[in-house]
This record gives C-alpha cells, sequence and structure tokens, in this order.
C-alpha cells in the first residue's frame, strides 16, 4: 500500500514591519481557486503580493422538499384515498345499493 501525501498543515509565520493597509482581491467562485492579497507597509514604500491557494468547499444544495419521500409518500397516498373516498361518496353509495324490487 502507498502512502499518499497530502498538504502539509504547517503554518510558516515571518515577522513583517507594521502595515498601512492591506487588500484582498477575490476571484469567482467559478474562475481559479486563487485569491490574491495585498500588503503596504507602513512608510508606504514596499508593496507585497500573495496569491493565496485555497479551496473553499461548498455544500451542494439540498433536494428539494418535493423529492423527499418521507413527504411525498404519505401525502400521495392521502390525496389517493381522499379521491377514491369523495368518488365513493358521490357515486359509490347508489352503486351499492340494490334497488328494491
Amino acid at each position: 500500500v502507498e502512502m499518499v501525501w497530502g498538504p502539509s498543515p504547517i503554518v510558516w509565520r515571518i515577522t513583517r514591519s507594521p502595515l498601512r493597509s492591506w487588500a484582498a482581491f477575490r476571484h469567482r467562485p467559478e474562475a481559479s481557486e486563487s485569491d490574491f492579497l495585498a500588503l503596504l507597509s507602513a512608510d508606504g514604500r514596499e508593496v507585497e503580493l500573495f496569491e493565496l491557494l485555497m479551496r473553499m468547499y461548498v455544500p451542494p444544495p439540498p433536494p428539494p422538499l418535493y423529492l423527499n419521500s418521507w413527504v411525498m409518500l404519505p401525502s400521495m397516498i392521502t390525496i389517493i384515498c381522499m379521491g377514491v373516498g369523495a368518488h365513493y361518496l358521490a357515486y359509490g353509495r347508489r352503486l351499492s345499493t340494490k334497488p328494491s324490487e
């Protein structure tokens, strides 16, 4: 069995000079996975650009309620029984009674 190595969980930290400002640029979700981060030093003479390679997991939307069998099956059975019951109340009583001779 071969081991597959994933990305390292190590976070690198670097001490920096104070910042005056920072900005982040996000791509559209369907575009690239990379975003950009810009840092402006306190004296305004140095700009650092970073490319952030992060994948954001967006869970798929839940299925609609009408595809849920725990909701649809009882409701369909109820609708069918109500239809059969209404049909019986409208026409079944006349058909089930024998005409008197």
